[in-house]
């Protein structure tokens, strides 16, 4: 299974506390990677965010129209959010949100985005550089007011999967705790602005 495919289970089934992660200089695309795959590589399903130790980013309106989203939650208070659209028209329409009790550190430059394309007669993927995309979202909830969030494309898509952007770490602060989050989109149509403009922090 590809490199890709394989960083995408570890993000959306399990995770676990990294100790020690407070490294906060900017940090290579490699090393976000490593950071961001390792601390959600297993973890406890719950059916709440009760005992969330960091202020709660979540999408509002796509748990109304989606439904509830997998929730899955670390010792330690972190915690991911993953929302899926229901449709079985829009199977690659989801949303999935990481909030860190530890700092993740931001990207010192953005990464590749990846392509599967057919190479010698053999599908491989292929890395092409690309430039930071951004978005102005007023986050309910955030004191803050408007703020930019940058993202990239992660995966170009390809076969069975769509597209996927993320999102640089930002941090947001509330009821006097801080948290650190990534916020991942994939989405066939061309969503993620709009997909980051649901969300919302208690």
């Amino acid at each position: 299974m590809k490199f890709l495919i394989t960083r995408w289970f570890a993000l959306s089934i399990l995770f676990t506390p990294l100790s020690g992660l407070t490294e906060e200089a900017p940090v290579t695309p490699d090393k976000w990677f490593e950071l961001r795959d390792r601390l959600f590589s297993e973890g406890e399903e719950k059916d709440s965010l009760e005992g969330i130790a960091i202020p709660q980013l979540t999408s509002p309106s796509l748990a109304q129209s989606w439904g509830t989203p997998a929730i899955h939650v670390l010792k330690d208070g972190s915690y991911s959010l993953r929302y899926h659209n229901p449709d079985p028209d829009s199977p690659f329409e989801t949303l999935i949100i990481l909030g860190f009790a530890t700092p993740v550190a931001a990207l010192a430059s953005v990464p590749d985005q990846s392509f599967d394309e057919e190479v010698n007669g053999e599908l491989a993927s292929v890395e092409r550089p690309q430039s930071w995309k951004s978005v102005k979202v007023s986050i309910a909830g955030d004191t803050g007011g408007k703020r930019k969030l940058q993202f990239f494309r992660e995966y170009a898509g390809g076969g069975a999967d769509g597209p996927r952007d993320s999102t640089d770490t930002f941090t947001l602060t509330a009821n006097g705790k801080t948290g650190h989050y990534i916020v991942i989109v994939d989405t066939i149509t061309d969503a993620t602005k709009k997909r980051l403009k649901t969300l919302a922090v208690e």
